[in-house]
């Protein structure tokens, strides 16, 4: 069985309040605040925005998260291995010399596994859909022309060829790859990555 979570949030400054009170053996009784002659909650003023889906997944058995962000929408589908969590967050952009990026955001991917020794398997399907207006602002808009800027915790051939943690991912062989591209008869361009199991926290901006 899958559970999934959303936990969208944006940019901005929010109040946290931790209330401050005696609790037998951590359970949480209701009243016991401390007082009367102190405040029993703390206001600290943090700032930050994400957005983001996990997907709990299931011992061998295949899962997907989905998760849109302005004219592109990531989804990510993991093949059956040892149970854990796979992430899709967006992240701050990242730039690969020579393409102009669609996406606002990176989308970053993982997954964590249950058991810290556990890196069974989990191989990643990550499919780009992007708007037909994001499709119409280039000057060239065939879907020959899309690429993936692509970075991770480990070096990986590039395109054209050198080994890198951030560079455009070339056609298969190895993962990680760009396996195909199209467009849908609505326009829309469809870029398709196929990734590597294992933990890590790859990013990825079409």
């Amino acid at each position: 069985m899958n559970v999934v979570v959303d936990a969208p949030c944006v940019a901005g400054t929010f109040a946290w309040d931790v209330a401050a009170k005696q609790s037998n053996d951590f359970r949480g009784e209701p009243g016991n605040d401390f007082g009367p002659l102190v405040d029993s909650s703390l206001s600290t003023m943090v700032s930050g925005g994400c957005a983001g889906v996990a997907t709990v997944c299931g011992a061998n058995l295949a899962c997907t998260s989905t998760l849109s962000n302005g004219p592109v929408t990531v989804s990510v589908r993991v093949g059956p291995g040892d149970p854990g969590v796979l992430v899709v967050n967006t992240g701050a952009p990242i730039n690969c010399a020579g393409y102009e990026e669609l996406s606002p955001t990176t989308f970053d991917v993982d997954f964590i596994f249950d058991s810290p020794s556990a890196q069974n398997g989990r191989a990643k399907v990550v499919i780009a859909t992007i708007s037909k207006a994001a499709m119409n602002s280039m000057p060239d808009n065939g879907a020959s022309h899309l690429e993936m800027c692509f970075a991770a915790p480990f070096q990986f051939p590039t395109k054209p060829g050198p080994l890198a943690s951030l560079g455009l991912l070339p056609d298969c062989g190895s993962s990680p790859c760009v396996s195909r591209r199209n467009k849908t008869p609505a326009g829309q361009g469809v870029i398709e990555v196929q990734a590597p199991g294992g933990g890590g926290d790859p990013r990825y901006m079409p």
